[in-house]
């Protein structure tokens, strides 16, 4: 089922829009939303619509108008390159040495800082520390 919001986007040259369902909300389990990439700088002004499939027939679903259906975010055209989604392989986990491409202490360190200890005496992970950081981070990037 197509749904059209009634509105008409477009961006700048190489932007385009991912529209798909909302982030960090919990999904419908009559319904979902399908997830498309729209050059919306080629092709403009264009219907901001969205595809949903339906999971249930045997039920009345209901949409409300007060709630979101789907989101909508801006995406460089470079992000979605084939050189931007091409990847390399590693030899493996293992520290990097001289010309190895296992990963560095650095990743290491960045890693250790990202996960939690199985035993709680190593643990230093504190609750919110991701968030803390990325409202420091863009308090500093706002005032710079």
């Amino acid at each position: 089922v197509q749904i059209w919001s009634g509105m008409l986007v477009s961006t700048r040259a190489d932007w385009s829009l991912l529209i798909r369902p909302l982030a960090n909300v919990p999904h419908s389990r009559f319904y979902s939303c399908y997830e498309g990439i729209i050059e919306t700088d080629k092709f403009k002004p264009v219907p901001l619509f969205t595809n949903i499939r339906l999971l249930a027939t045997d039920v009345v679903i209901e949409l409300p108008k007060i709630k979101p259906l789907f989101q909508v975010q801006p995406l460089a055209r470079q992000s979605y390159t084939e050189a931007s989604l091409s990847c390399g392989e590693r030899a493996g986990i293992e520290a990097g040495t001289g010309g190895s491409n296992g990963m560095s202490p650095a990743d290491w360190d960045g890693y250790r800082k990202t996960i939690r200890s199985a035993d709680p005496a190593d643990d230093t992970h504190q609750v919110g520390q991701y968030a803390v950081g990325v409202r420091k981070r863009a308090k500093h990037n706002h005032s710079a």
